[in-house]
Order: structure tokens, then C-alpha cells, then sequence
């Protein structure tokens, strides 16, 4: 069983390379014992395993390729190119 992470505040920010800055908690019980946290992100969820995370507050983890595309300014209609999102952990 993984427990969803919680989200942190109103929205998502995008920088100006497309990627999505998500900022979510869970608690470090959760986190630790169940071995993952998850992250919904939209329709999308994704797995962080807790043997990747820091035992500190606040921590980046960055999931790439996997969020909007970027524009290809040479391939205006290219979908290969996708940006990071960064998941702004606190335990």
C-alpha cells in the first residue's frame, strides 16, 4: 500500500523550460515505513522510493522527462522534447 502525498498549496508553478514545480508533504512514518511516496500530479501519479530521499524537512526531487512538452523552436510539432517536474518534498 502506498499512501498518496498530500499536496501544499493552491497550485502548480511552471518555469519558463516548462517544468512543473509541485510542492507536497507526507509524513516521515509514512514515508519510511511504506517504503514510497506517491505523487498525483493530475490525472498522473508517480512512485518516489524513500531509499532515494533525505531524512531532512524540505527536499527537491527532480522526476525528468516527464512533464509538459517543450517547444522545439525547429520542430514546432515535435512531442519528444518533455520537461522535469520537480516535486518539493516535506516530511
Amino acid at each position: 500500500m502506498v499512501k498518496p502525498c498530500k499536496r501544499h498549496g493552491g497550485r502548480n508553478n511552471i518555469d519558463n523550460k516548462n517544468n512543473i514545480h509541485f510542492t507536497c508533504t507526507t509524513s516521515l512514518t509514512d514515508a519510511f515505513f511504506l517504503k514510497k511516496v506517491q505523487v498525483k500530479l493530475g490525472s498522473k501519479t508517480f512512485v518516489v522510493d524513500s531509499d532515494k530521499l533525505h531524512i531532512r524537512e524540505r527536499q527537491i526531487y527532480i522526476i525528468k522527462g516527464e512533464g509538459m512538452l517543450r517547444i522545439d523552436s525547429d520542430h514546432l510539432y515535435s512531442t519528444h522534447i518533455r520537461g522535469d517536474i520537480h516535486v518539493n518534498i516535506r516530511l
